[in-house]
C-alpha cells in the first residue's frame, strides 16, 4: 500500500478515536435464525457461493519447490494442489484413476518427483499424467498413456491459490485487487499453519472474525488490552470488505512526522475476501484464513501464516511460536463462543439475531450474502 494511503487510513482512524466513535450502519439489522440452522439454506450457499466465484484454496507460500503438495476438502471434493517440474501450481482431483481411491493423505508435503496410490501402487507424474501400473498386462494397452488424474482448474494471484470457476478474478476482485497487488503477497514464505473444525455454521465464524465489539469482553486477557475497545475503521469494497483495527499505539502518531508514519506498526488491515475468506496484515506475519462448511454446524477453519522469510535464527523461531501460540488461544476464544451461539441458535431461544449499528462487518457481509443467493 502506498504510503499516502497508509497517512489517510491513520488520519481517519484517529478521527475515530479522538471522538470516541467508530464507524457505524444508520441502523440495527436484525436477521432470522434459521439462516445458521436450516440445511436448504446452507445446500443454496454452497450451490451459488462456494462453486460460482472464485474461492481462495490456500497460501501460495507452500507450494514453491516441486512436489510441494497440498490437499483441500472443504468444497466437497478431496482436491490436491501440486508444483510439477517447470514450477507451476497444478490443480487435480484427489482420486486414483483405478478404482476412486484417495492419492494424498495429509494437508501439506513433498514429493520427490511423483504420486504413488496406497491402494495398488499406481504412479503419477506431478504433472497429473499415469506413470506406472503394476501388473500393466491385466489392463488395456495403451491405458497408462490415455490416463491421467481430473484436472481441477486453479489460478495463482495475490500470494493465494484459487479456484477458477469461470468468472474474472480482477473483475470479481474490483478495487480490491489493486491493493491486494501493492502488498506484494507472492513473495512471503511459510510460518505456520493451523487446522480446526469448530462446531458452528460457518457464518458465524465470518461475523466473529471482522467485528471487535465482542473483544473486550471474549478476549480480555490476551488482545484486547493491546487494542482500542469498539473502533474499527470500516471500507466497502462490494462484496468485499476492508477493516482497521487500530493498536493503543497508534496515539503516538498525533505527536511525529506523517512521513515516519507507518500503518502495520499502529493498525492491523484486515480483509474479508468474499465469501469465507480472511486476510490479515500486521507487524507480525500475515495471516491467511478460510472458512468452508463441512455441515450445518460444523466448519473448516484454517489458518496460515507467512512472513518475509522462513524463520532461521534462535529469536525468530521463539518469536514465531509466541505468535502461534498467541493466535491459537484467541481463536480458541472464539470457537468457544461461536460453538455456544450455534447451540442457543438451535434451541428456539431467539427467532432473530440482532447486529449493532458498529457490528458493520457482519451487516455488510450478509447484505451481500443476500444479493448473491438471490442471483
Amino acid at each position: 500500500m502506498k504510503h499516502a494511503e497508509q497517512v489517510t487510513l491513520i488520519r481517519r482512524t484517529l478521527d475515530l478515536i479522538q471522538r470516541r466513535t467508530t464507524d457505524m450502519d444508520a441502523e440495527p439489522e436484525q436477521r432470522p435464525v434459521d439462516i445458521y440452522t436450516s440445511p436448504t439454506r446452507l445446500e443454496r450457499e454452497r450451490g451459488q457461493l462456494f462453486q460460482r466465484y472464485p474461492i481462495v484454496l490456500t497460501s501460495a507460500a507452500l507450494l514453491q519447490r516441486p512436489g510441494d503438495y497440498v490437499t483441500h476438502d472443504g468444497l466437497g471434493a478431496p482436491i490436491l494442489l501440486c508444483v510439477d517440474k517447470e514450477g507451476q501450481i497444478r490443480g487435480f482431483l484427489n482420486v486414483c484413476r483405478h478404482r476412486g481411491a484417495r492419492l494424498l493423505d495429509g494437508p501439506t508435503g513433498v514429493a520427490r518427483s511423483s504420486f504413488t496410490c496406497p491402494f495398488h501402487g499406481w504412479t503419477y507424474g506431478l504433472d497429473g499424467k499415469l506413470l506406472h501400473v503394476p501388473h500393466a498386462y491385466g489392463f488395456a494397452e495403451g491405458h497408462c498413456e490415455r490416463t491421467a488424474l481430473t484436472p481441477f482448474p486453479v489460478r495463482v494471484k495475490f500470494g493465494m491459490v484459487w479456484t477458477d470457476p469461470g468468472p474474472d478474478l480482477d473483475a470479481f476482485l474490483g478495487p480490491l485487487a489493486q491493493e491486494l497487488a501493492g502488498w506484494n503477497l507472492s513473495r512471503l514464505q511459510p510460518a505456520y499453519q493451523l487446522t480446526f473444525s469448530p462446531n458452528a455454521n460457518w457464518k458465524l465464524l465470518m461475523e466473529v472474525a471482522f467485528e471487535v465489539y465482542h473483544f473486550r469482553k471474549t478476549h480480555a486477557q490476551t488482545i484486547a488490552p493491546w487494542l482500542h475497545d469498539n473502533i474499527a475503521l470500516h471500507d466497502d469494497f462490494y462484496p468485499h470488505q476492508r477493516m482497521i483495527v487500530p493498536r493503543n499505539r497508534i496515539n503516538a502518531c498525533l505527536d511525529r512526522d506523517p512521513a515516519s508514519w507507518d500503518l502495520l506498526s499502529v493498525a492491523n488491515v484486515v480483509y474479508l475476501i468474499f465469501p469465507n475468506t480472511v486476510l490479515m496484515l500486521r507487524e507480525g506475519p500475515t495471516i491467511l484464513q478460510t472458512v468452508f462448511p463441512s455441515s450445518l454446524d460444523r466448519t473448516l477453519w484454517r489458518t496460515w501464516a507467512s512472513a518475509a522469510r522462513v524463520p532461521q535464527t534462535e529469536r525468530e523461531v521463539r518469536h514465531t511460536r509466541a505468535d502461534r501460540e498467541s493466535f491459537e488461544t484467541t481463536l480458541d476464544e472464539d470457537f468457544r463462543r461461536v460453538t455456544s451461539i450455534q447451540s442457543g441458535l438451535r434451541s428456539g431461544a431467539n427467532q432473530v439475531v440482532t447486529f449493532g449499528r458498529f457490528e458493520l462487518g457482519p451487516i455488510r457481509f450478509h447484505r451481500a450474502l443476500d444479493d448473491f443467493l438471490a442471483r
